[in-house]
């Protein structure tokens, strides 16, 4: 059985050499599942409705350059009419290689499973609150997907920071969780 819903594939170079520096991903956003999942010996039945439950698949791999900041945005939902709504948006990869406003990004949208191709989004955001409200546009120059924008905000709730220092490498990352509101706008030339 074919799937109603569209993936959304990128590649994009990091640096001239493509070896050295690269990053893709393959994502699936907002499918929606029905059944039971298990944590433990503690059984979740939350999900036997239709559109109760959605998931995302995000498969990816890269070498990054180093002192790489990336940010990434994500939401999935149904709304009020049912519609099954998806927005991803990414902010950072390629920073070291690319201007701003010209590199390739992984921001698109996604409605009933069909993906729509947005522009670079510009994110403002407290580097030192996460929680401070976030303000997340598509940018008005250089597009290429001029039919296709969001003007979201942000506000988050809660956050949870990890991360590691291995002397050679270090990570960490903030998952911070809150609540979107705004607008996106899109063309759909296939109906």
């Amino acid at each position: 059985m074919k799937s109603a819903y569209e993936p959304f594939f990128w590649v994009q170079p990091q640096a001239a050499d493509v070896k050295s520096a690269f990053f893709s991903a393959a994502k699936h956003a907002a499918l929606p599942v029905k059944g039971t999942y298990t944590i433990g010996k503690r059984e979740f039945t939350q999900c036997q409705e239709e559109k109760t439950c959605l998931i995302s698949i995000d498969i990816a791999r890269g070498v990054f350059g180093f002192n790489t900041a990336w940010y990434w945005a994500a939401i999935q939902t149904v709304m009020k009419d049912g519609t099954i709504f998806a927005f991803n948006s990414g902010d950072g990869i390629g920073h070291q290689a690319y201007d701003y406003k010209e590199r390739a990004t992984e921001d698109f949208i996604s409605v009933n499973g069909k993906v729509f191709k947005l522009d670079a989004s510009e994110m403002i955001y407290d580097q030192n609150d996460y929680l401070k409200p976030v303000s997340l546009k598509t940018t008005s120059e250089n597009r290429s997907f001029a039919e296709n924008s969001c003007d979201l905000k942000f506000q988050g709730t809660g956050q949870n920071k990890e991360g590691q220092d291995l002397g050679l490498s270090a990570f960490v990352q903030t998952l911070v969780v809150g609540a979107w509101n705004g607008a996106c706008k899109y063309v759909d030339r296939e109906g």
